[in-house]
């Protein structure tokens, strides 16, 4: 169900799926709460995911989404340049 209501968040054929889909992950999000300690890692609307995300990446998830993602570790740059992968915790 949760992979259904995402595919139609993402790909609505009209702007009511659009909404329906919405609506049906703010549910979903809803039911979940109760567990939510349980579903991390899950990618399930309103869990928490952790993942050891490269600094490129981090940087991207940072600017998109903002106060939704929090940052667990700092990025550090390494003596040849390149950048250690840094743990971003995404919530929403």
């Amino acid at each position: 169900m949760h992979d259904r209501l995402c595919f139609a968040r993402a790909f609505p054929r009209t702007a009511t799926d659009l909404r329906r889909a919405a609506r049906g992950l703010a549910r979903f999000e809803r039911l979940a709460r109760p567990v939510k300690g349980e579903l991390e890692n899950t990618g399930i609307a309103g869990t928490v995911v952790r993942y050891p995300f490269n600094y490129r990446m981090a940087q991207w998830l940072l600017a998109r989404y903002g106060r939704a993602i929090t940052v667990v570790s700092t990025l550090t740059a390494t003596s040849d340049g390149s950048h250690t992968p840094a743990a971003a915790c995404i919530q929403s």
